[in-house]
């Protein structure tokens, strides 16, 4: 079961991922907003340590990976607003 501070993180990570999904359905364009992507990069790492300190190693796979491709897709909405506000600055 793990200790409380394990499980009090492990229900952060769960929350935020939840949030995350529920944020990218009910409100649209969830996966173009770097909040979304932090939510998931955040809740992913922090549920694939909690599964990793409960030795639960599937699932420790499946939310190291699922917070890889959020990191992923973080760092391509970061690039793309980048390069948005570029654009946007230069004189014309």
């Amino acid at each position: 079961m793990g200790t409380p501070f394990e499980m009090s993180m492990g229900i952060f990570g769960l929350t935020l991922l939840l949030a995350a999904f529920i944020m990218g359905n009910f409100w649209g364009r969830g996966q173009h907003v770097i909040h979304y992507q932090i939510m998931n990069f955040i809740g992913g790492f922090v549920l694939a340590w909690y599964a990793f300190q409960l030795r639960n190693w599937v699932f420790a796979t499946l939310e190291g990976v699922w917070g890889a491709f959020a990191l992923a897709s973080l760092i391509m909405c970061v690039q793309t607003k980048a390069r948005g506000a570029k654009k946007s600055s230069r004189p014309a």
